[in-house]
C-alpha cells in the first residue's frame, strides 16, 4: 500500500492512495488518520471525498481519520482531499488490516497563501463603507486559499502568540486631502498608515479572534474620500501584501451660518429673524464625525438626535468635493416648521425651487454660501443630504434637522378704506355723515406681503400676540370713536387679511365740546371736513399706524426706521348739523303749520342741507310749556305731524293743534330728539315718554346747552277772518325763539 501526494491547492490536498503497484480491487477495509508531526501538537487535519468541506469544524481527533474500502473490482485506488484550517505540517499513514499492510508518508505541509484585512462596524450595510472621522476596529488575519472548491475553512497559524512585523500604507482619493489613514495599536497614540508596526498574532489573527474584532486595531480617516490601505508581512519567509478599499463619507450635513446655526425661533415674543421674501445665505455644510451625536463604543455613523448647533459649529469636511472617483451634490428638502396650519410657498436656492435644487460641492464652492429665499412668513425646518454617495446603494449622508426662522412679512398695506353713511343723505346711497350720527358701516382692510408682493397666507396662523395690530392716527382721529381695541390682533383671518368688520352703526364722529353749561353738554359748530366742492372744508390725512412684536412697516424697501404710519385709502366727508323749527302764530281756534329744516355748518354760517332726504321727524314725540297767559296751567294744545324731511325741509307735516277754538295762548313745542335735553330740567315743562333718536341734530339753541329743536307757536295772534291785530298782552313773547 502507498500513499501518493499530488499538487497542493491552497488549505486542501488531494491525495491517491493505491494498494500495491495498483492491483486489482477487492473491496478490503482501508482505514486512513493523520497526526501533527510536531509531537504533542492537538490540532487535527480532516477529510474530504470531492475537496468541499460544509464545516468550519477542523479540530476534532475524529476528524482527522476516516475509514471506507477500496473498489471490489477495477484498480484499488481511493482517493481523498485533506484539509487542514491551520498552517501545520501532517503525516498520513494508512493500513489494510485484512492483508496486514501499513504505510506512513509525509509530512504535508500547509502553508500560508494569503494576509486579508478584515473591517469591522462599518456602516450603510458594508464594512467598507466608514465616517469621515470615526474610528473602526479591523483584524488582519493570514490564511490559506479562502473559499476555494467551497472551502469554509480559515487557516490560521497553529504556533504560539506570535509578533509579526506589518508595513501599512494607504493612499487617499481625491489626491488633494492632506489626510492619511491613521492606525491605532492598543494604548499608543494615532499615527499615520506609513510605517512598520510589530503586530500580535493569536491563531493567525491580529486586532482580535476568527469570530470579532477586539479593537486593539483600529483606523480612521479625518475626511471623506477613497481610500486604499495595504499591509505587507513576510510570514514564513515569504511576503504577503494585500490591500482593503473604503469609502468614507461625512458623518451628517445641515443648513447653517457661516460657523453657527441660523436663527430658529418659531413663537417666541422676541423671536423675528428676516422679512418674508428677502434674500439670506446659509452654509450647506457636511462634517466629520461627532461622538458625542453618535452613542456607543463606534455608534452607528447616523447622529442619534438632531443638534444643529452643534453640527453648524464644525468645520467641512475638507475633501467633501466632487473628484475623479465621486460626485459631491448636497439635496435641500424643507418642511414647514411653525405654524403647523400654514402653506410652504416658494423657497428657492440660489434662484432655483428647492424641489429641483442639489449643490454639487467643489474645491471652489465648498465653503461658498447659498443664497436662499422665501414668500411665507414662519419658520421652515430643513434637510440637508446625499443619497448614494460614491454611487453605493445605500451609502447616505443623513442629514441634522435644522430650524430657520421666524420669517414675518416684509410690509403690510391697506387695501380697503370704506365709510358706509346713512342712505339718502346726498345720494341714495348716502355720502355724508353728521356729527355725532353713527357711520352705517366702516371697513378698514390691510394686507401683510413678502418683499416680492405675495401675499403672506401664514400670518393669519401665527399667535395672535405676534401678529400686528393697528390705531387710528391724524389730527383729528380722536373725533372718532375708534379704539385701538377696535383695531387690533383678533381681526387677522386664516390667511394674509386684516379686516375691521364689526364697526357696523357702531362709528360715530363726535362734535367739538364748547363748555359745559349747567351740566348739559355743550358743543360748537366746526368743518365741514372732507366735502367736495366747499372750499372752506378741511381735509383731514387719518391713517392707521401699526404695531407688532416682530418688526412692522407700511414700506417694504425701509424697516429702519420703519414706516408705521399709512393714510386710509379715502376720508370721511362729515357736517355738524342741527334742526331748526321756525316760530309760529294763527288765528284763534286754528291749527298752525310749523316749517321745519334741517341745517349744515359751511365753515362760514349754517345753511339749509338741501340733499338731506334722511332726517325725520314726530310731533306726537315732544315736550310743552306754556309761555301765556299762565304756565302753570297747561292746554289741550298739542303738536302733532310726522315726515321724513325732503332736500332738507318741510313746512306742511308738523302741525301745531288749537284743540280749543276760544283759546288765545302761547306755547313752546321742542321736537323730541334725544333721551336728554336741557328742558327735561325745567319749570312746567311736560315731555312725551318717547323720543325721535337724532340727538346730532341738536344745538344749543339758547346758551343751556345742546338740546332739542323747538318753536314758540302762538294761538291767537289775530281774530280770524277779519285779521284784526289783537293788542299785546303783559308776557307775551315774540314770534321768534
Amino acid at each position: 500500500i502507498s500513499i501518493r501526494g499530488v499538487s497542493t491547492n491552497g488549505d486542501s490536498r488531494p491525495l491517491i492512495l493505491v494498494d500495491g503497484n495498483v492491483v486489482e480491487g477487492k473491496g478490503q477495509q482501508l482505514q486512513v488518520s493523520s497526526t501533527p508531526v510536531a509531537v504533542g501538537d492537538r490540532n487535527s487535519a480532516c477529510w474530504s471525498e470531492d475537496g468541499n468541506i460544509t464545516t468550519p469544524e477542523c479540530n476534532h481527533a475524529d476528524d482527522s481519520r476516516f475509514d471506507t474500502v477500496f473498489p471490489s473490482s477495477g484498480p484499488a485506488v481511493v482517493t481523498r482531499y485533506i484539509h487542514s484550517k491551520f498552517l501545520n505540517s501532517y503525516n498520513v499513514s494508512a493500513s489494510v488490516s485484512s492483508d496486514n499492510l501499513t504505510t506512513t508518508e509525509g509530512p504535508y505541509e500547509f502553508i500560508a497563501k494569503a494576509i486579508s484585512i478584515v473591517p469591522s462596524e462599518g456602516v450603510d450595510g458594508s464594512d467598507s463603507n466608514q465616517v469621515a472621522g470615526r474610528p473602526y476596529p479591523f483584524r488582519l488575519k493570514i490564511r490559506g486559499k479562502e473559499n476555494g472548491n467551497g472551502n469554509m475553512l480559515n487557516c490560521h497559524i497553529i504556533k504560539e502568540t506570535a509578533d509579526i512585523d506589518v508595513t501599512f500604507s494607504n493612499s487617499v482619493l481625491p489626491v488633494t486631502s492632506n489626510e492619511n489613514i491613521e492606525i491605532k495599536k492598543e494604548t499608543n497614540g494615532w499615527a499615520e498608515a506609513n510605517r512598520t508596526l510589530s503586530v500580535a498574532f493569536v491563531n493567525g489573527v491580529a486586532g482580535g479572534d476568527e469570530s470579532q474584532a477586539d479593537g486593539s486595531l483600529k483606523a480612521r480617516l479625518n475626511d471623506a474620500g477613497k481610500a486604499k490601505l495595504t499591509v505587507s508581512a513576510n510570514i514564513q519567509d515569504k511576503t504577503f501584501t494585500t490591500s482593503e478599499q473604503f469609502y468614507f463619507r461625512p458623518f451628517t450635513a445641515a443648513l447653517c451660518d457661516q460657523s453657527s446655526v441660523l436663527p430658529s425661533y418659531t413663537d417666541e415674543f422676541n423671536g423675528a429673524y428676516l422679512a418674508s421674501g428677502t434674500d439670506f445665505n446659509a452654509y450647506l455644510k457636511a462634517v466629520n464625525w461627532i461622538k458625542g451625536l453618535d452613542t456607543g463604543l463606534y455608534g452607528d455613523g447616523v447622529p442619534d438626535y438632531d443638534n444643529p448647533s452643534l453640527v453648524c459649529s464644525k468645520a467641512v469636511t475638507p475633501s467633501y468635493i466632487t473628484h475623479s472617483e465621486g460626485m459631491a451634490q448636497l439635496s435641500l428638502a424643507a418642511q414647514l416648521n411653525y405654524p403647523l396650519s400654514g402653506g410652504i410657498g416658494v423657497i428657492t436656492a440660489d434662484g432655483y425651487p428647492i424641489a429641483n435644487f442639489s449643490k454639487e460641492v467643489t474645491s471652489e464652492n465648498k465653503n461658498a454660501s447659498t443664497k436662499m429665499n422665501w414668500n411665507e412668513v414662519g419658520t421652515l425646518g430643513f434637510d440637508v443630504f446625499q443619497n448614494n454617495y460614491f454611487n453605493r446603494s445605500g451609502f447616505t449622508i443623513p442629514s441634522t434637522f435644522s430650524k430657520v426662522g421666524r420669517f414675518y412679512p416684509a410690509y403690510f398695506s391697506i387695501t380697503t378704506t370704506e365709510w358706509d353713511y346713512p342712505e339718502e343723505q346726498g345720494s341714495t346711497d348716502g355720502v355724508y355723515v353728521y356729527m355725532g350720527q353713527n357711520f352705517t358701516n366702516v371697513d378698514f382692510q390691510a394686507m401683510s406681503y413678502s418683499a416680492s408682493g405675495t401675499d403672506t397666507i401664514n400670518y393669519g396662523s401665527f399667535d395672535e400676540s405676534l401678529k400686528a395690530w393697528f390705531s387710528l392716527v391724524g389730527e383729528h382721529a380722536t373725533r372718532l370713536n375708534i379704539t385701538t381695541a377696535d383695531l387690533d390682533a383678533s381681526h387677522w383671518g386664516s390667511g394674509a387679511l386684516w379686516q375691521v368688520s364689526n364697526l357696523n352703526h357702531a362709528v360715530v364722529w363726535s362734535r367739538l365740546n364748547d363748555s359745559t353749561l349747567a351740566g348739559n353738554i355743550t358743543t360748537k359748530p366746526d368743518g365741514p371736513f372732507n366735502m367736495s366742492g366747499n372750499t372752506s372744508s378741511i381735509t383731514t390725512a387719518l391713517g392707521l399706524e401699526i404695531s407688532g412684536a416682530d418688526p412692522v412697516s407700511f414700506d417694504a424697501t425701509s424697516f429702519d426706521p420703519a414706516v408705521i404710519e399709512q393714510e386710509l385709502l379715502s376720508q370721511p366727508d362729515v357736517r355738524y348739523g342741527r334742526m331748526v323749527l321756525d316760530s309760529v302764530g294763527g288765528s284763534i281756534g286754528s291749527d298752525v303749520n310749523v316749517p321745519l329744516r334741517v341745517e349744515y355748518w359751511n365753515g362760514n354760517a349754517f345753511v339749509l342741507s338741501n340733499k338731506d332726504d334722511a332726517s325725520k321727524f314726530e310731533g306726537e314725540k315732544h315736550c310743552k310749556q306754556t309761555v301765556w297767559p299762565d304756565p302753570t296751567q297747561s292746554s289741550s294744545t298739542l303738536l302733532k305731524g310726522s315726515n321724513t324731511v325732503a332736500q332738507g325741509s318741510d313746512v306742511t307735516h308738523l302741525v301745531a293743534d288749537a284743540s280749543d277754538s276760544t283759546l288765545r295762548e302761547q306755547v313752546r313745542f321742542w321736537l323730541r330728539l334725544a333721551s336728554t335735553s336741557p328742558q327735561r330740567g325745567e319749570a312746567n315743562v311736560d315731555c312725551e315718554p318717547d323720543y325721535l333718536d337724532q340727538p346730532w341734530l341738536q344745538f344749543n339753541w339758547r346758551g343751556k346747552g345742546d338740546e332739542d329743536p323747538s318753536t314758540v307757536v302762538t294761538f291767537g295772534i289775530y281774530r280770524g277772518n277779519d285779521r284784526v291785530i289783537f293788542r299785546g298782552e303783559s308776557n307775551i313773547i315774540g314770534t321768534s325763539n
